[in-house]
C-alpha cells in the first residue's frame, strides 16, 4: 500500500477528515491548517491523481477507498498512541488524545505495532473509540 508520508501537507489534510463526517470544503482546510488556498488545492490536486479523495471544484472534497484505508491508517497510530499515553503516564484521555494527534506522524507502524502487541490488541482506547485493524501497520492475528 502506498501510505501517504507522516508529516507532509496530504496527510495533514487527511487527519483533517478525522474530525468530520463527510465532505470537507478546501477552503476549511486551509483555514485548520493556517495555509492559502493555492496551497492546499495543488495538494488536494495531487492527492486525486493518487486516488485518495475526490474533489469537483467548488464543491466539497470526497475520501475515495483508497482515502478511507490511508485515514484508517492514521486512527490506528492515534488510538493506539492514545493507549499508551493514559496507560504509562496515567494523563487524562482527552490530553491523551490532544498529543496522539501530535505524536502520530512520529511513530512507526514497527513502534504502533509493539504497543498493539504490550497491551494485547486492544479494540478500543481510553476514548471509547473503536480501533481499526489495519493490516498495513499491524496484525490482529
Amino acid at each position: 500500500m502506498d501510505l501517504l508520508e507522516p508529516g507532509t501537507l496530504e496527510y495533514s489534510i487527511l487527519q483533517q477528515f478525522l474530525f468530520q463526517e463527510g465532505g470537507i470544503k478546501p477552503g476549511k482546510i486551509a483555514k485548520q491548517l493556517c495555509k492559502e488556498r493555492s496551497t492546499i488545492n495543488s495538494a488536494i490536486e495531487r492527492m486525486g491523481k493518487k486516488g485518495i479523495l475526490r474533489w469537483d471544484k467548488y464543491n466539497e472534497i470526497r475520501l475515495l477507498n483508497k482515502g478511507r484505508n490511508e485515514l484508517k491508517h492514521i486512527e490506528t497510530h492515534l488510538h493506539l498512541i492514545e493507549v499508551f499515553l493514559v496507560d504509562t503516564l496515567s494523563i487524562s484521555t482527552k490530553k491523551a488524545y490532544k498529543e496522539s494527534l501530535r505524536l502520530a506522524p512520529h511513530f512507526s507502524c514497527e513502534l504502533i505495532e509493539k504497543i498493539c502487541n504490550q497491551y494485547n490488541k486492544p479494540e478500543v482506547c481510553p476514548n471509547r473509540r473503536i480501533i481499526p485493524h489495519h493490516p498495513a501497520c499491524h496484525s490482529h492475528d
